[in-house]
């Protein structure tokens, strides 16, 4: 077991038999290319794996006073097409980019990691047919194991229904969301002049709001913003709606999310909402706003 201090020198890449915990398991059932690894500076698919663990920076080591990760990739198989590169190339590799997939094989989304040496890759290294392999690696942004739960979720299927994030907890509802933002959903048409229903009756805090702006926009698992700056950009397009529109807010008197406005005594529910930065963002967007 490694210490979080603990100071050792490992290879860059080393054949590793990876003990891994009761609940992350892999089975031979399972979809086998679950990720896939891409060298950034030739795009080139270095390989795929079934599994990867240490993204939640769980195996943290320190190497010369500095922090970096384990990361162990379960079945690890070279494509022929980064073989074919190696020998014509013999390639240093430093940044990779980490590709969820789909069941399809399809990018979910997108994460990137350094590794702590470059990697020299010969050929010779991996005549076999697939490895459990370990690197040491920088990673800019861990994964919370929240995160990781949810991508295993919408590997089977994207969101069919709206709402789902409902049933989760606080932490994972923001997971959703940063998901949402990071999911690499075929871009929805930009589209002037359309009708749109939010429910406010779900809407909490900042997250469940733009949760529910981003279904109510672009249906389920639906993105438009995570925050006010954001929101403005998809104004301009390539998220969808494109203003004008109209949006259509329902049971705001049921509501808990607070609009964080300068008429907080006011007794009308609306009132709230109308003096809000958010509101004022709309409506300076040209979107409709219509209580209903």
């Amino acid at each position: 077991m490694l210490k979080g201090n603990e100071q050792i020198n490992l290879p860059d890449l080393v054949l590793a038999e990876a003990r891994l915990p009761n609940d992350r398991v892999v089975t031979m059932g399972e979809i086998s290319r679950k990720f896939s690894l891409v060298d950034e500076e030739s795009n080139i698919v270095i390989g795929y794996c079934k599994d990867i663990l240490g993204m939640s920076g769980e195996y943290s080591i320190e190497i010369k006073r500095e922090q970096y990760h384990r990361i162990i990739l379960v079945n690890f198989q070279m494509t022929e097409a980064f073989r074919e590169y190696v020998k014509k190339k013999r390639p240093f590799i430093k940044y990779i980019l980490l590709n969820f997939l789909n069941k399809k094989g399809d990018v979910m989304g997108t994460y990137y990691f350094y590794l702590q040496k470059p990697l020299f890759f010969c050929d010779e290294k991996f005549n076999v047919q697939s490895i459990t392999a370990e690197v040491v690696v920088l990673l800019p942004v861990t994964i919370p194991r929240e995160s990781l739960e949810i991508w295993d979720l919408w590997r089977e299927s994207d969101p069919m229904v709206k709402n789902m994030w409902m049933d989760l907890s606080k932490d994972q509802q923001q997971r959703w969301l940063e998901i949402v933002r990071q999911h690499e959903k075929t871009a929805p048409a930009d589209q002037a002049n359309g009708e749109y229903f939010l429910d406010m009756g779900i809407v909490e805090d900042d997250i469940t709001f733009y949760c529910a702006l981003g279904e109510a926009i672009n249906g389920p698992g639906g993105y438009y913003g995570f925050t006010l700056t954001s929101l403005e950009d998809c104004f301009c397009g390539g998220f969808g709606a494109v203003a004008p529109f109209t949006l259509y807010i329902s049971h705001l008197n049921k509501s808990a999310y607070e609009c964080h406005s300068d008429n907080e005594n006011s007794m009308s529910m609306e009132a709230p909402f109308l003096s809000s930065p958010l509101y004022d963002l709309l409506i300076s967007n040209n979107v409709k706003v219509v209580f209903c």
